[in-house]
């Protein structure tokens, strides 16, 4: 650009710097161009002090568009030539920055939108894998989330049977719980019993015995399929599930994307499935979950009820989980009025 201006100045004063060096005037007779000659040089003398800097870088540009274009020549045309070449090399570069501005914006959004296009088949990929996984899971003639209230029965009784020994061992409610749960998934075996070697062996042999004749009492019911251990059912469930709300926390979408996903795919849990879902959180088999965010920002167990869980009186959901804003706590009250005022 310095180069295209050079040139122009030097094209329409070659004849002033020559005169100027012999100590002549410094204005050209041109009378035809008398308007634009005196223009011209009191640009020269405006950026007299910045001339000789770029002289030296310029001298070749500008030579060569002096002898290009005799002196006698230089009419009002070759002037409007140069001036229109100035501004097209001005104004094209702009076009041509601002042609670049919107190309990379289009790129960027195309980039975007194909992400979203991938992230979203991801998703529904695993959406379908979930349905799939919980059809499978079969507990006598009961399928999908009526085998889920099957477990959590077994959970239910596996507790009790943990609480008459607790007395004993002394184990507080976290440990019930991650015992019982523990048993219920694995099952009355002595791999339970390592993965639990945190616990004393003799209250947790005694345990291992009461589910183990427990089981051999449901085995002629429901083919020996209760009170047996349902890693090969859950865990696949839960690697599943898991993986869904760590997709949605470490992709690129937006927060609102994000917490529309995740609303998504806590409406295709039940309340079982939440319910169960809670009980793996509490137990050791479910660190993963705490000891992220998945919880407390996508709160996959918000719709549980209040007092679903009877299993024990101390069992309180909002202290199990005080990050997560249950269902019920925005729910309606119902007084004797007949007004309906939320919480």
């Amino acid at each position: 650009m310095c180069i295209r201006i050079l040139a122009f100045l030097f094209f329409l004063n070659i004849t002033s710097f020559i005169h100027a060096a012999e100590g002549k005037s410094t204005v050209p007779k041109v009378e035809p161009q008398r308007d634009v000659v005196v223009l011209t040089s009191k640009i020269i003398d405006s950026i007299r002090d910045v001339a000789p800097r770029c002289a030296a870088a310029a001298a070749p540009a500008c030579l060569s568009a002096v002898a290009a274009v005799p002196a006698e020549k230089m009419d009002s045309r070759t002037v409007d030539g140069l001036l229109g070449d100035y501004i097209g090399g001005v104004f094209g570069t702009f076009v041509s920055i601002v042609t670049m501005i919107v190309v990379f914006l289009a790129w960027n959004t195309s980039r975007k939108t194909d992400y979203k296009s991938k992230a979203y088949q991801v998703f529904a990929e695993m959406l379908r894998t979930h349905e799939e996984i919980l059809s499978s899971i079969q507990i006598g003639n009961a399928k999908g989330r009526d085998a889920i209230g099957h477990i959590l029965s077994e959970f239910h009784f596996i507790y009790r049977a943990t609480t008459a020994i607790a007395a004993v061992a002394g184990w507080d409610l976290k440990q019930r719980i991650d015992i019982a749960y523990t048993y219920t998934y694995y099952g009355p075996k002595l791999h339970t019993m390592k993965v639990l070697s945190q616990y004393a062996k003799p209250h947790l042999f005694q345990l291992n015995n009461t589910i183990a004749v427990k089981a051999r009492k449901m085995s002629k019911r429901t083919q020996g399929r209760q009170f047996t251990g349902h890693q090969n059912r859950l865990a696949h469930y839960f690697r599943n599930l898991y993986a869904a709300y760590s997709f949605i926390e470490s992709s690129k979408l937006n927060r609102k994307e994000k917490i529309a996903l995740g609303k998504i795919l806590r409406a295709k849990l039940s309340n079982y499935e939440q319910a169960l879902l809670v009980l793996n959180i509490r137990s050791h088999l479910g660190k993963a979950w705490e000891n992220g965010v998945l919880v407390n920002f996508y709160m996959p167990i918000k719709n549980v009820p209040e007092h679903f869980f009877e299993f024990d009186t101390e069992f309180e959901m909002k202290k199990q989980f005080p990050g997560v804003t249950f269902e019920w706590e925005s729910a309606p009250i119902v007084h004797s009025t007949g007004w309906r005022l939320w919480n």
